[in-house]
């Protein structure tokens, strides 16, 4: 239900504009509704203060209490309104007048501070004078003219002085102001030198640092991918004792034929290119499912045998006939045929002038992954290349010509066939 202000407005406004005028000796007024209804009214004015004004405030009723009271801090007449709840006053009403003091407050117009109280314990001078004086921004001190005593004035001289900048202005002071400007200026840009070189430096290590993870998990990656490398089974052993004892054998046919002619040196050479592709042949087509220790004991004792062999017949030879020019040493190995010895049906053939020959490319493959040589018997490669004439000795290792000419092992998964 709204409040109604408009019934007995004449006799609120009266005695509101009594408490705002100075020349009035009342000093508070109180409002109340009229019976049970919604219709405010002036219940009581009066002159003796908050004092006087607490003794009408009743505990059962809603009220409202217009009052003006000294500002401690400043000296002036400051004006409060004051919301009365009793503390007997009926549920409804306290709900209901909570929405009447807006209207209340455009009514009673130049309140400084609203008050809220419930009991006559909360009504009181000193509670109200202090929260006056906090709403104050400022201190104000007032006293009579009377008291105010005036200073001496000097009487006004006629002579005029002429203001030199030059006299005003110290240079010394000058002087030493600007070249402590620039001081600081320069500090301040050395500073600034110095924390965009840390900033250039820390950028520098973080790009250095990220480069080295990916360069690392890159090598990781390629590590991953890369197939593992297949175990020999002793083929590169074997292969390598058998240069060992070739070329012991081709130094003891040099130290025996150092003081022959050229026609002896051609029997030696044929000789050793005999003794060579017979030990290629047997060790190659035997090394499948052999022993190495048993394949390089009888390589060793095929050539070393046919060394001394060859040693007996050129010492006949000189003796019987030293007019002759050349004989040609009768091949054993069956895998000889007219002046070439050919090694399981690969392409590669030696001639008799100790010359690689290369008939056609024979089976090729093509490099998947990068690949170095482990020693002298194997080859290297990387991703692309075509390896020629392939010898698939192994399961896990082949035999086969790099692209720069060197022939020897490689592993098998390394590499993809060609049709």
């Amino acid at each position: 239900m709204a409040i109604n202000v408009d019934k007995y407005k004449d006799s609120l406004v009266k005695a509101w504009k009594d408490v705002l005028d100075d020349k009035s000796s009342t000093d508070w007024a109180l409002f109340g509704y009229e019976g049970q209804s919604y219709d405010l009214k002036v219940v009581s004015t009066g002159d003796g203060g908050i004092e006087e004004l607490r003794e009408d405030l009743s505990g059962g009723k809603i009220m409202y209490g217009f009052c003006k009271v000294l500002d401690p801090k400043t000296s002036l007449s400051k004006y409060v309104l004051i919301n009365w709840q009793g503390e007997g006053a009926p549920p409804h009403m306290k709900g209901t007048c909570v929405n009447h003091l807006r209207h209340v407050q455009s009514l009673l117009k130049g309140a400084h501070i609203t008050y809220n109280a419930r009991t006559e314990e909360e009504v009181d001078e000193e509670l109200i004078s202090d929260k006056v004086g906090r709403s104050s921004a400022s201190v104000y001190s007032f006293v009579d003219r009377s008291q105010v005593t005036p200073e001496p004035s000097n009487p006004v001289s006629a002579q005029y002085t002429r203001i030199i900048p030059s006299r005003e202005i110290n240079t010394v002071e000058r002087d030493k102001f600007w070249a402590d400007e620039e001081q600081k200026e320069r500090v301040r840009q050395e500073t600034e030198r110095k924390k965009k070189e840390e900033e250039i430096r820390k950028l520098e290590e973080e790009r250095i640092n990220r480069e080295m993870v990916e360069m690392v998990k890159r090598e990781s990656e390629q590590i991953e991918q890369a197939p593992i490398k297949p175990a020999r089974n002793g083929i590169g052993d074997v292969i390598g004792r058998e240069n060992t004892v070739k070329q012991l054998s081709e130094q003891i046919l040099q130290g025996n034929s150092h003081n022959k002619g050229n026609s002896e040196q051609s029997q030696d050479k044929g000789a050793s290119e005999v003794i060579r592709s017979k030990g290629l042949s047997e060790q190659i087509s035997s090394i499948e499912g052999s022993n190495p220790n048993e394949v390089h004991k009888r390589l060793s004792e095929q050539i070393l045998n046919g060394v001394g062999e060859q040693i007996l017949s050129n010492s006949k030879q000189k003796e019987e006939s030293k007019g002759a020019s050349e004989q040609t040493i009768e091949h054993t190995s069956d895998s000889v045929t007219n002046g070439k010895a050919v090694i399981n049906g690969d392409a590669a053939v030696y001639e008799e002038n100790g010359v690689e020959e290369i008939e056609g490319p024979g089976q090729q493959a093509q490099a998947l992954y990068d690949y170095q040589a482990a020693d002298e018997t194997e080859i290297s490669f990387e991703p692309g290349d075509i390896i020629t004439h392939i010898d698939q000795i192994d399961a896990g290792w082949w035999q086969g010509l790099s692209p720069d000419g060197t022939y020897g092992l490689f592993p098998a998964n390394y590499v993809q066939l060609l049709e």
